[in-house]
């Protein structure tokens, strides 16, 4: 049995990174956006029929119309102005959250073991949790980390393995990468932030 073995600090920039990509907090983030023009849509046929009531003249009507659409437009730029405030904030929360479970476990330092026979990943820093290659596993690529997933929903397997380091750890990163990746067809996303 050979494994690979790699200690780590926790940072709160890494839970934050690791909330920011978590599949199902993206999918929450798209749900919040896409509902933004179902929303203004809503608004604009509301103000539509109020218009045909108080319209007096078709010229009327177009210029209330035009206004309404205006509104719209001028509305959608705040709303989706203040979902970016807003998903900014709820994400630096769930990392300050996520931070402070590692922190309360006592699980600032994590020593993270691969098999590279089994393909398990094994966290001695977090109760000896296991996760085979039998479960959905995501791997994203952010500038800093690279950031597993396993499983789905919120409270998914999370761990990360930081890219920057001394060699001996990028070439255990780099290893464990190559044999999900290449051997396993694992896709990695790649994430900007």
């Amino acid at each position: 049995m050979e494994v690979l073995q790699t200690k780590l600090k926790v940072t709160q920039n890494d839970c934050e990174e690791m909330m920011r990509n978590l599949p199902a907090t993206r999918f929450a983030y798209w749900i919040l956006i896409l509902s933004i023009p179902f929303a203004i849509l809503l608004g604009y046929f509301h103000h539509k029929r109020a218009n045909l009531a108080i319209a007096e003249n078709a010229e009327h009507l177009s210029k209330l119309n035009n206004d309404a659409i205006l509104l719209g437009i001028i509305l959608g730029f705040i709303l989706y102005i203040l979902c970016q405030f807003f998903w900014k904030y709820a994400v630096k929360s769930f990392g300050k959250k996520l931070y402070k479970t590692h922190k309360k476990r006592n699980a600032m330092s994590l020593d993270i073991r691969f098999d590279k026979k089994s393909q398990w990943f094994v966290f001695s820093g977090r109760e000896q949790e296991k996760y085979t290659k039998n479960a959905k596993l995501t791997i994203v690529s952010t500038p800093n980390n690279y950031i597993f997933y396993i499983g789905k929903g919120l409270y998914a397997g999370k761990l990360f393995l930081p890219k920057h380091g001394d060699e001996a750890q990028k070439l255990i990163v780099k290893e464990i990468i190559d044999i999900l990746h290449n051997k396993e067809n694992i896709p990695i996303r790649t994430s900007k932030k």
